[in-house]
């Protein structure tokens, strides 16, 4: 075990834009999904400011509205 090399990523993000693409159809669900996403990246140093959240009415508009936001 001694000689085993271990790399570590670094989980600072620095300064990059996210956008997370959610559907409003079962947003009980969804809320939660959305507020744990935006703990971890704010956990690895995003800032809110840097984070849109965008809500597609359902399931099947998700790639159409993930394509407009790209």
């Amino acid at each position: 075990m001694a000689n085993i090399k271990t790399i570590e990523g670094d989980y600072s993000i620095g300064s990059a834009n996210f956008a997370l693409v959610v559907s409003r159809f079962n947003s009980f669900i969804v809320d939660h999904l959305v507020a744990g996403a935006v703990e971890a990246l704010t956990r690895h140093g995003v800032m809110e400011k840097d984070i849109t959240i965008i809500k597609a009415p359902g399931a099947y508009e998700l790639p159409l509205v993930v394509r407009q936001a790209l």
